[in-house]
């Protein structure tokens, strides 16, 4: 009988450490009515709703839009096909990055349109926040401005990167307008560019990553801090490089990081060095029901930090505690037999 539940014990433990990470919503669940490519990203509000931006090239039936998944767990289309159209086959909105949740909003940028977007989460009606135009008069650019692929929404507001002025931009009830200036960039890090991955916290601190360095902005303020080096952050990888990509600050008070080359890592902002740990390495990516480690959008799930893959749908990482319950109950299975015999 013994051997038994140790061979039982035993295989609960090998279960629990492969299956790491869990899915949550499969692609064909979270895209609802869409007849989607690709799952671009997700984000969620606090009460639970998840947002999925899709892609789809407008070919062969394919198309883009945003769907919503709401607290009982029900898809929907958010923003239709159309709205991301000009024609049938004419997308108006390609290349979308930056995609979060702020308020009653969700926002993106569109870097082949050179515009900034904000969706109604309730209505679904989607309205151009920041246009090229604005842009060329804000920056004294007539044509040369290129929106960015880093941002994030806040209580300040929309931000992102525009990249030839190198300006991180700001948007909101008092229009267009830079954020934190170039000059304020370099002189925080040596250089004004921002690499990927922004989020902000509960205290209006903005985060984002460059050169492999993680730095933190506060906006009231306007003064920014070097939160976690490079080689602090190479010495949990055990790498010689950083590929970052998405940030996220959860609900929990920590921030989570994608680094393309080793995992998911999280950190306390009020001890990132001594806090900083790997979460869901590359490999157990891999090993885990996406069957991959190429994945997006970081957001966060039933009390967890939740990632999308391209193609696979929507995954969560459970607490630690949460994976290793079988083992915990499989352990108790084996001291009362122990008693018993």
């Amino acid at each position: 009988m013994i051997k038994k539940i140790i061979v039982l014990v035993l295989a609960f433990s090998v279960v629990c450490k492969a299956s790491s990470y869990v899915q949550k919503y499969s692609f064909s669940e979270l895209k609802s009515d869409l007849t989607a490519m690709m799952l671009y990203a997700s984000a969620s509000d606090d009460n639970g709703e998840i947002f999925s931006l899709f892609y789809g090239n407008g070919k062969n039936g394919y198309a883009s839009g945003i769907t919503k998944v709401n607290s009982d767990g029900e898809a929907s289309v958010l923003v239709t096909p159309a709205q991301f159209f000009f024609g049938a086959n004419s997308l108006k909105i390609v290349s979308i990055y930056n995609f979060s949740q702020y308020g009653d909003n969700v926002y993106f940028v569109d870097t082949m349109t050179e515009q900034a977007y904000a969706a109604n989460k309730n209505t679904g009606d989607l309205s151009v926040i920041a246009s090229g135009a604005q842009l060329s008069d804000l920056l004294n650019y007539p044509d040369n401005y290129s929106f960015g692929t880093v941002g994030d929404a806040c209580s300040n507001g929309f931000y992102f990167f525009e990249e030839q002025s190198q300006n991180l931009l700001l948007v909101n009830n008092n229009g267009l307008q830079i954020g934190v200036s170039s000059d304020q960039l370099y002189d925080l890090m040596g250089n004004s560019s921002l690499s990927a991955g922004m989020t902000s916290d509960n205290d209006n601190n903005l985060y984002w990553q460059s050169m492999g360095n993680i730095y933190r902005w506060d906006i009231q303020a306007a003064a920014g801090e070097l939160v976690l080096s490079q080689d602090t952050i190479l010495s949990i990888t055990g790498n010689d490089s950083i590929s970052a990509r998405d940030m996220f600050f959860a609900p929990d008070g920590n921030i989570y990081f994608y680094d393309y080359t080793s995992g998911i890592l999280c950190f306390d902002p009020e001890s990132a060095s001594d806090s900083l740990d790997m979460i869901l390495s590359v490999q157990e990516l891999k090993d885990g029901p996406a069957g991959s480690s190429n994945i997006y959008g970081l957001s966060w799930c039933d009390d967890n930090i939740a990632f999308t893959q391209l193609t696979k749908g929507y995954f969560a990482v459970p607490e630690p505690g949460v994976i290793s319950l079988l083992t915990l109950g499989g352990a108790a299975l084996l001291r009362r037999a122990k008693k018993q015999a």
